[in-house]
């Protein structure tokens, strides 16, 4: 094409991009991105953020970084789409300090990040496992008083609780209640398990009963879990009464439970 006088536009490499993109192919993507370069083509804000997160998502954050770097050096300004490309991606890493020091950038050049993007830096970091990212971030939310709605808690909530930090998770659970909030019977589930997990059945009986009185029925997982925890602990005549419970609300205890409480 260059050679007959017709050098790539912008759309063309676009459409290149957008292919290797939608094939998880960084490399080819960020292949062509030098040849854009080459070309003296400069990509629009849209097409730098799609360079990124291609690279983000197929695990080629320091280059991403890098063509971050020519975005800045051409002279654009950042989305927050930009910003929350390349802040995922170093939650993903567990670079903290980096993710903290464009967070500042975030908020001096463009806005503070809102209660979405947060939760969405927690889910990423909980897929990781890092809870501490996770509290950190958690902290920053507080700081740029961002008020964390219903999903951010159980997000995070349940990250603690399946992490092994449990008393944690309640914590955040009781502040959910003095703010009003709806819990939903899965926060109490998971809550319930952790305690279970942690040997605080009582914790977990007390958690059942609010889950009750807050107008639920526990499910086939809750009494469970709460059965297993009560044979461990040697209460098998409560867990036999929640055994009753089960059968009584048309729920089927599944074998594993029906083995336990035979089994005492």
């Amino acid at each position: 094409m260059d050679s007959q006088g017709k050098p790539p536009s912008e759309k063309q490499f676009e459409i290149l991009i957008r292919m290797h993109s939608d094939a998880n192919r960084g490399l080819r993507v960020y292949y062509v991105y030098e040849k854009m370069k080459k070309f003296g083509v400069k990509p629009r804000v849209f097409l730098y953020n799609r360079i990124m997160d291609a690279l983000v998502k197929s695990g080629y954050l320091d280059l991403a970084l890098s063509v971050y770097e020519d975005f800045r050096g051409d002279g654009l300004v950042e989305e927050s789409v930009t910003f929350m490309i390349l802040i995922k991606g170093l939650c993903k890493m567990g670079r903290m300090d980096e993710m903290l020091q464009l967070l500042e950038r975030m908020r001096v050049n463009l806005c503070k990040p809102d209660v979405f993007a947060y939760t969405a830096m927690v889910k990423v970091l909980i897929s990781e496992g890092n809870l501490d990212g996770c509290l950190r971030v958690w902290e920053e939310m507080k700081r740029d008083r961002v008020g964390a709605d219903v999903m951010a808690y159980a997000t995070l909530v349940t990250g603690l609780c399946k992490g092994g930090r449990v008393e944690k998770g309640y914590e955040l659970f009781r502040e959910m209640k003095v703010k009003g909030f709806l819990i939903d019977r899965a926060i109490y589930g998971v809550l319930i398990e952790g305690f279970v997990a942690d040997r605080k059945v009582g914790a977990a009986c007390d958690l059942l009963k609010d889950l009750m009185d807050s107008g639920y029925r526990a499910d086939l997982g809750i009494y469970n879990s709460l059965i297993e925890g009560l044979c461990n602990a040697k209460r098998v005549d409560k867990a036999y009464k929640i055994f009753r419970v089960t059968v009584q609300e048309g729920l089927q205890p599944d074998f594993a439970t029906e083995r336990r409480m035979e089994s005492r």
